[in-house]
């Protein structure tokens, strides 16, 4: 559910704007400040995204409008704003305040550790598999094996074994202006299953069900192909992670057909 009340990437420029203006700026802001300050939001979301691993599901765009909606949940618009309110302080040959700057820090804090993919610990190879190891004819087998890994990046992703969630993927940053998805084709490895798929203005949107996970690795890959209405061909790969259903401590693993 989108949020009524500063839910566009004008609200935070207009929202870092006033905390700058705290620190000794009275002249009104022009529109080449709502430009740069816009330009540089973007660019430090794709920072937070690409570089520092922080996933706070912000809207990209071509070409960024002050009316887009950022489509981060309401919690995450200070940290962003206190922020980018910093960065922007050196436009002005201006030092943060102290307030500004603690509130900034706060901010990286708070998003590294609400947003931030965090690896579950796995078991060491020389734990022992325990009761119930069926793998006793192969002594390599009766221990824990150093399982495969999802990426840690934001488009990854983990299912429980039978759920069924859906999962968008944009490729508004890569078209150009006036170009469209003229075609495109989801294949999938082994460990989930894909029950429906669409396109509109860009964004393709599919719905898939986690299956069983392997004993050792439960990583699968969604990979997208499109062609544009250019005929340029862009290919993308998603990593998922299927996780097992856990009851009451007891790990299972059901049969899909």
């Amino acid at each position: 559910m989108s949020n009524p009340i500063r839910s566009t990437k004008l609200d935070i420029v207009n929202s870092a704007l006033s905390k700058i203006a705290i620190s000794g700026i009275t002249a009104p802001a022009m529109a080449e400040d709502y430009s740069r300050v816009l330009d540089r939001l973007e660019g430090m979301m794709y920072e937070f995204s690409e570089t520092l691993n922080i996933c706070t599901d912000y809207h990209f765009t071509p070409s960024p409008d002050g009316a887009d909606n950022h489509g981060m949940r309401l919690g995450l618009f200070e940290p962003i704003s206190n922020i980018l309110a910093l960065r922007i302080l050196q436009d002005y040959g201006l030092e943060p305040g102290s307030a500004l700057l603690a509130s900034a820090n706060a901010g990286v804090s708070a998003l590294s550790a609400e947003t931030a993919v965090v690896r579950e610990t796995q078991y060491p190879r020389r734990q022992p598999r325990g009761a119930g190891n069926t793998l006793r004819y192969h002594r390599w087998q009766r221990f824990y094996r150093k399982p495969d890994r999802v990426p840690l990046i934001c488009s990854s992703f983990a299912l429980t074994t039978n759920e069924v969630n859906d999962f968008t993927e944009s490729f508004n940053d890569y078209l150009k202006t006036g170009e469209d998805i003229e075609s495109y084709r989801l294949t999938l490895t082994g460990g989930i299953e894909l029950l429906d798929d669409s396109e509109s203005d860009g964004v393709i949107t599919y719905r898939i069900r986690g299956l069983n996970p392997s004993i050792d690795s439960g990583v699968e890959q969604i990979q997208i192909r499109i062609t544009t209405t250019d005929g340029r061909l862009e290919e993308r790969l998603v990593n998922a992670e299927i996780l097992p259903l856990i009851t009451d401590n007891v790990r299972f693993i059901t049969d899909v057909d």
